[in-house]
């Protein structure tokens, strides 16, 4: 086994998919134990109010910011303009001006809306003085993410990017457990308002490692060209990413007002365990796929890492909900508590949709990495859209398992329209189809498994095939590589 571990890294896409794995491990850690200390000190009604707090936090961060290090990324990459100083100067300059107003009409926005944010995304659960700490850290983390997190790619400075997102996350973690064991919910609050101010002091503090002068980071100009070019490399990741975050509080927010915070805080559970675990699956397309296929555009290689990617990303994404499905009262019980045990009714959907999303989320990518960016714009709206309003025709039907159902079967229409477009490009490969239906097969039936309360003993034994099958897998495709 050891060997063939050994074997299996020395693999060049391997390696890729597993970089920047310290950073996700880390994060994964730090957000179990944050987790951990909010199941532990607020019980399954705080976990409720508190994962729509953050939820709001990151809605509020990625519509401001309009992920505009993307922009940065790619207009200072650009071969002609890449090593030229006075043009760094003007995207970095124009970039941070643009931020600059979209604070500024954040926070208008937020001093005219106070109490309606209150009550129509916390139905007034909560005292309105607790959101002042996270509606004043929202400037940070744009300045970090959308500004500071470009600039370091662009200087293809990753590992300062993950030492200081790792420092951050340390920090926040430390914060949390204290505030939260201090003061409760209000401590709660406020370590997700620092949350954005330790990430801008970390990227601000390991921008010293680029050896530029860090005021020149500060430089304010604008050109209305530059602008405008910056804008539309962030329109993509507006409608996919701004888009995904405000369906999304817009259906916890309704959640949460038909069955109350204590329902919220077991939804939140399935939920949080699969945005810890993509991230190892996300990260792998986007470090190795996307700029593979950027170079290679539409060709015979470029469907062939297609096909490549396919493979890694359906074996680690069946490994991944495999495990959730087999032994969910563990994380459970680890990571919250006895108390959140109901949550397991969400973790059918959720997990079998999780293989759905990912087959998806892979062929979106590199329709990116083609530039095809109407198909990649409409793919999300589809998803987005099918997920907001599933989610809520279903609401008085289903339920509390309104969520889930409509997430599995919002991602199930998704996957399915993939497999038509990828049929009429040819692009389809007919074994790596074989091999989701046989994945397919397995997640299906370990998820049906745990929603009608088999034994233990029944779920384990899928649960080693979901093993067997991914090794054989990694196997066959070492031997094609």
């Amino acid at each position: 086994m050891k060997s063939f571990v050994i074997e299996i890294f020395k693999e060049k896409i391997i390696r890729r998919f597993a970089a920047g794995g310290i950073l996700s491990l880390i994060k994964i850690i730090c957000g179990f134990l944050r987790v951990k200390t909010f199941a532990s000190l607020l019980g399954v009604a705080g976990v409720g109010v508190i994962s729509q707090g953050n939820q709001f936090h990151l809605t509020a961060i990625a519509l401001t910011s309009l992920s505009m290090a993307v922009g940065i990324i790619n207009r200072i990459r650009e071969p002609s303009r890449k090593d030229i100083k006075e043009e760094v100067q003007k995207t970095q300059g124009t970039a941070l001006s643009l931020l600059t107003a979209l604070i500024s009409i954040y926070s208008v926005v937020v001093v005219l809306s106070y109490n309606t944010i209150n009550t129509y995304i916390f139905n007034n659960l909560i005292s309105a003085s607790l959101l002042i700490p996270i509606l004043i850290a929202v400037p940070f983390s744009v300045i970090a993410s959308g500004y500071f997190e470009g600039i370091f790619f662009s200087r293809d400075r990753y590992d300062l990017y993950v030492k200081a997102s790792s420092i951050a996350a340390i920090l926040d973690l430390a914060s949390t457990i204290v505030l939260t064991y201090l003061y409760g919910l209000k401590g709660a609050f406020i370590s997700i308002g620092l949350s954005s101010i330790y990430l801008f002091l970390s990227f601000l503090w390991k921008s010293r490692d680029l050896k530029e002068n860090i005021f020149s980071f500060f430089h304010f100009s604008f050109d209305l060209s530059e602008c405008k070019k910056l804008l539309n490399y962030c329109l993509v990741m507006v409608v996919s990413v701004s888009f995904g975050y405000v369906a999304t509080i817009v259906i916890r927010s309704l959640f949460l007002q038909k069955f109350g915070s204590e329902m919220n805080g077991l939804l939140q559970v399935s939920m949080a365990l699969s945005a810890y675990s993509l991230p190892f699956i996300t990260n792998g397309l986007w470090g190795h796929m996307h700029p593979t296929v950027s170079s290679l555009k539409n060709s015979l290689d470029a469907k062939k890492e297609l096909e490549i990617s396919l493979r890694i990303v359906l074996t680690l994404s069946t490994l991944a909900s495999g495990i959730f499905l087999t032994i969910p009262e563990f994380f459970i019980k680890i990571v919250y508590n006895h108390s959140f045990l109901p949550s397991m009714q969400f973790f059918p959907y959720q997990f079998l949709g999780d293989f759905f999303y990912c087959f998806a989320f892979t062929v979106s990518v590199y329709t990116l990495a083609l530039s095809k960016i109407r198909v990649y714009l409409l793919g999300w709206l589809i998803f987005h859209s099918l997920f907001l309003l599933s989610s809520y025709l279903l609401l008085p039907i289903v339920h509390e398992l309104s969520v889930p159902i409509a997430y599995l079967g919002t991602s199930a229409i998704c996957a399915s329209l993939t497999l038509i477009w990828l049929k009429l490009n040819d692009s389809l490969n007919k074994q790596v189809l074989l091999l989701a239906l046989l994945f397919l097969t397995v997640i299906s039936t370990s998820a049906c498994l745990l929603k009608f309360e088999s034994s233990f003993s029944i779920r384990i034994t899928f649960g080693l095939l979901v093993f067997f099958v991914m090794i054989i897998n990694i196997k066959k495709l070492l031997h094609r590589n």
